[in-house]
């Protein structure tokens, strides 16, 4: 019976160690990322089709237009997003 206190003080201090580990990642300031774009040619590269597949499947719809940015005239990518998509669908 002695050892009772002693596996459950164990599985006590256990759960501690884990839980103050967890809420020092929680409160952790986030560290900001930045993200190269990438071209229409890299984006198709990413998803391995050729880039005419990659305008006929936003033509088509079957890729979302939110995937698509464009910014003065340039149409780029960011490999994050494509690669939530393809986890989603």
């Amino acid at each position: 019976m002695t050892m009772m206190p002693t596996i459950l003080q164990a599985n006590v201090d256990d759960l501690k160690k884990v839980l103050t580990e967890w809420m020092n990642e929680q409160l952790a300031p986030k560290q900001k990322t930045f993200e190269r774009p990438l071209t229409r040619e890299e984006a198709a590269k990413y998803l391995r089709i050729t880039p005419i597949t990659l305008d006929r499947r936003f033509r088509d719809g079957k890729l979302p237009l939110s995937l698509r940015h464009v910014n003065a005239g340039s149409t780029y990518f960011f490999a994050s997003e494509l690669e939530l998509h393809l986890k989603r669908s």
